[in-house]
């Protein structure tokens, strides 16, 4: 779950501090924006990738690809940036259990709880704005995560080339997803 990820990553059990790997805060707000959406409407996301590494002074878990996601998902969780006013589908719609206004949960006559589905706007909010629920569905976000076991420095650095092959779309190929 994304909250434990964050809580290794905090922790130093997943270290993002490769020599060979791209530093943090590489992405545009739109990206960083796109991804906490993505995470909060449960939508998948690519998997991070670990190699573990066995040193003298004990195991290390260098994370090879998804820095920047991980960075990301942190920096939103601590209050690092609001999302923007320009999200791509804004409004998301949740069940919640209908309370009266002294918070208590409301009843149908044959006792089962009552619902109603929430349309929530995302734009503007920062983790802290967010519903209880949306908040417990960003911490419980299962983020994959690929472990490659015992590498060398020379398999750390074929694997971080390997999964940073990929090539974006130029604009002509985004525009015609419109």
């Amino acid at each position: 779950m994304n909250i434990t990820v964050q809580n290794m990553f905090d922790r130093g059990e997943l270290r993002k501090d490769h020599p060979l790997q791209r530093k943090p805060d590489q992405w545009k707000s739109s990206e960083k924006c796109g991804l906490i959406v993505t995470v909060i409407k449960d939508e998948d996301i690519d998997s991070i990738k670990v190699c573990e590494q066995l040193l003298s002074g004990g195991v290390v878990n260098w994370v090879i690809d998804g820095v920047q996601r991980l960075t990301i998902l942190n920096e939103y969780m601590k209050g690092g940036f609001k999302l923007s006013r320009y999200i791509e589908f804004p409004i998301i719609r949740y069940q919640s259990a209908k309370k009266d206004e002294k918070g208590n949960i409301i009843k149908n006559d044959d006792g089962s709880y009552a619902y109603e589905i929430i349309e929530y706007d995302l734009r503007g909010r920062y983790y802290n704005n967010l519903p209880d629920e949306l908040k417990e569905r960003f911490n419980n976000y299962k983020i994959d995560i690929v472990k490659h076991l015992d590498c060398t420095d020379e398999e750390i650095g074929y694997h971080i080339r390997r999964y940073n092959k990929q090539k974006s779309m130029n604009p002509s190929q985004s525009a015609v997803t419109y």
